[in-house]
């Protein structure tokens, strides 16, 4: 296999046919002054062949990794090697001419908007017999993604501090349930996902707070805006990962345009040793809400499991209630009476829940996994900072970042989960 990775001067990526996660699953890394490198691939992908004929485990391969690869400035060249004759089967010629033709290496493009509402998304689509869950979906953003859901057919859990907050949504809709849940206690987190007894087909992580006044943290010891917005999804999608690989579900996270403005601090997360500042807080969540659907698609790909981020704009809702009436007022979104601006470019719920409910549902975003989205759009990869005013930043889908945060999550996952 090296022999061959050497000869062909370009990375290699073998497609397995077992169940295995082969340890010959590498890329080679082609410098041409400096001798060959073997490193991991982002993700490796493994099928049996009674899932497929090894070209079409090869088709599903460069849809999940090759192309995701080709936006990261990868050369690939595909084979499968089936297990029982280990006769290599060379699909370098289907796999290339599939990342120069297909439109799977191009941005996602839609043609919905940022005055698309989540109503015209969904539009013509039958969700009958899928589950879906949202959490924060009793009011606000959450409320109008539950509601387009539960018109499209869709059978959908809402998950909420209060239960009894989603009681109007529930009697207009009756394919429509609440459960408990808190994010900041992974103690809630692990019995609402415990009361999941059926395939979940899309998970959309909604909830979330911001711009929380002064440093608190979770029972778990993490800040709170990182508990509850990172965390605390990271650990349902973990604690849901068998449900949602039984339909080969979607997990869509709710970001924001603040995941711009700063990276996760990997050396000092929760302000131990930096002066707390609630907004860089809050902007470090969102990156982190990246960078999960980044973890996502490097560690559970093989498991059919896909995930994305999106911004959805910018929406009066509860998520201010932090945010003191000075503050509202200075960014031009409150008057001084008290009164909601809504402004050029401020959104509708509707509006605000499109972008979220085409990740989870359209035919278009069927195989991407670990990529970014405002108004139903797939970004493009900015310098973060102050300047930029779409896009995502580098540090947000950084995969070195991703698994080091994933494995940080992980452990407290797993901590909370021996308690």
């Amino acid at each position: 296999m090296a022999g061959r990775a050497n000869a062909s001067r370009v990375p290699v990526l073998t497609v397995s046919t077992s169940n295995t996660r082969a340890a010959s699953c590498y890329a080679w890394t082609h410098r041409r002054k400096h001798t060959p490198t073997w490193v991991w691939l982002d993700a490796v992908i493994a099928w049996t062949l009674d899932e497929g004929t090894p070209k079409q485990c090869a088709a599903r391969s460069w849809r999940q990794i090759i192309a995701p690869a080709r936006r990261r400035k990868k050369q690939l060249r595909v084979t499968a090697v089936p297990e029982d004759d280990g006769v290599a089967l060379d699909y370098e010629e289907f796999a290339m001419s599939a990342i120069e033709s297909s439109d799977a290496v191009r941005p996602v493009r839609s043609p919905f908007g940022p005055s698309s509402t989540a109503d015209e998304v969904v539009a013509g689509l039958d969700l009958t017999g899928k589950h879906m869950i949202v959490t924060g979906g009793a009011s606000g953003l959450g409320a109008a993604t539950v509601e387009a859901l539960a018109r499209a057919g869709a059978h959908v859990t809402i998950a909420a501090r209060d239960p009894r907050d989603a009681d109007r949504i529930k009697d207009h809709y009756p394919r429509v349930d609440a459960r408990p849940l808190d994010l900041a206690d992974l103690t809630s987190v692990k019995r609402f996902a415990d009361q999941q007894d059926r395939p979940t087909d899309a998970l959309i992580a909604n909830a979330g707070i911001m711009a929380v006044p002064e440093r608190r943290l979770t029972p778990t010891g993490w800040e709170m805006q990182l508990g509850v917005n990172f965390l605390g999804h990271f650990a349902l999608a973990y604690w849901l990962h068998d449900r949602l690989a039984e339909a080969r579900g979607r997990v869509v996270i709710v970001s924001s345009g603040a995941q711009l403005r700063a990276p996760v601090d990997l050396d000092d997360l929760d302000f131990t040793r930096r002066p707390y500042e609630p907004w860089t807080a809050y902007s470090q969540s969102k990156s982190a809400d990246v960078l999960l659907a980044v973890g996502i698609e490097r560690h559970w790909s093989t498991d059919g499991i896909t995930a994305n981020a999106c911004a959805p704009g910018v929406i009066h809702t509860r998520l201010q209630r932090h945010i003191p009436t000075e503050a509202m007022q200075a960014m031009g979104a409150m008057d001084e009476s008290g009164n909601l601006i809504h402004g050029d470019g401020y959104k509708t719920p509707e509006q605000g829940a499109a972008t979220s409910v085409f990740l989870a549902t359209s035919a278009l975003v069927a195989n991407v996994s670990g990529s970014y989205f405002e108004d139903c759009q797939e970004s493009a990869v900015v310098d973060g900072g102050m300047e930029p005013r779409s896009g995502v930043a580098r540090w947000s889908v950084d995969p070195q970042r991703a698994d080091a945060l994933w494995e940080r999550a992980e452990h407290a996952v797993q901590r909370a989960d021996e308690i």
